[in-house]
């Protein structure tokens, strides 16, 4: 047992003469009273550690996520013009990598190109190549599953057709009319029947 230099107490585990709360205390204070220090610091170090600062992050924002998501909301009404500024570089960064719609779906590049892999590089409808046109991911909107990567036209006709399917199925089972008689053009604007 050795005696702390700061409080006077003994402990097991003293380290340059202070116990683990007696420095945890005069860190504190030294931040305290050196804040540009503190912030050189900080910044240096997460310039060192990207990664480790991502994924802190990461952990802090899950942690509390309505807590988060709250507190963006609060910055977001106090100050719209920034956001509104940020929103646009956001979003041309994440274009330019090729992810906003995949970001907004929680799916990242790598999946995207495993999703384009399994569907042979085409959309599964149109079977038109997914690198010539603009792509979107297929979702079931009310279990939040992804289905696959749609062309604009085909996610968009699917989208039509899944909130208009009852009654498509409806008209084409129900009951036809008669066959009527068949108009038949000759030139502009002239029908005869047949």
């Amino acid at each position: 047992m050795k005696k702390c230099a700061r409080c006077g107490d003994e402990h097991d585990r003293v380290k340059d003469c202070y116990c683990k709360p007696c420095r945890t205390l005069y860190a504190r204070e030294w931040r305290l009273k050196n804040p540009e220090a503190q912030r050189a610091f900080k910044k240096r170090w997460e310039a060192e550690h990207p990664e480790e600062v991502k994924a802190q992050k990461r952990r802090s924002y899950q942690k509390d996520l309505e807590r988060s998501r709250e507190h963006q909301r609060r910055r977001r009404a106090e100050a719209p013009e920034v956001f509104a500024e940020y929103a646009k570089t956001a979003k041309k960064r994440i274009a330019e990598r090729g992810g906003y719609g995949y970001y907004r779906h929680g799916i990242t590049i790598e999946q995207r190109a495993a999703f384009t892999e399994a569907q042979n590089g085409v959309c599964p409808f149109c079977e038109k190549p997914l690198d010539e046109v603009k792509v979107h991911v297929d979702h079931d909107h009310e279990t939040g599953l992804l289905r696959g990567l749609l062309c604009h036209t085909c996610n968009t006709r699917l989208g039509w057709y899944e909130t208009r399917m009852k009654l498509v199925d409806e008209y084409l089972a129900g009951p036809h009319v008669a066959p009527g008689a068949v108009k038949r053009r000759r030139g502009p604007n002239r029908t005869t029947e047949a």
